[in-house]
């Protein structure tokens, strides 16, 4: 039985509702040149990757079935990035750095 949790933030940029599922999602490399891979996503199951700016505008948006996803984000301004993935009722947070 899994421990549910449930965290607006922390300091490492990461709103999750269970740590677990948190620990198995990667997001590399970060800081990134502009191609990012996601990769633990749960196979044959919908998972949505938002990308927002500072602002909160919505600069990427892609729903995948794979456990794994690279995305090209080589056309996004330098910046600071928040990803966001939603599996379900389960979402994860974290920061993106892109320092090109």
């Amino acid at each position: 039985m899994s421990t549910s949790i449930h965290r607006s933030a922390n300091t490492s940029g990461i709103a999750t509702q269970n740590a677990e599922e948190q620990d198995l999602i990667e997001l590399y490399p970060n800081p990134s040149s502009g191609n990012l891979t996601i990769s633990g996503l749960p196979e044959n199951e919908n998972s949505t990757i938002k990308i927002t700016d500072v602002n909160g505008k919505t600069v990427y948006s892609q729903s995948t079935t794979h456990i794994r996803s690279d995305l090209d984000l080589l056309p996004l301004a330098n910046g600071i990035y928040l990803v966001e993935i939603q599996i379900g009722t389960f979402k994860l947070v974290k920061k993106l750095v892109l320092p090109k």
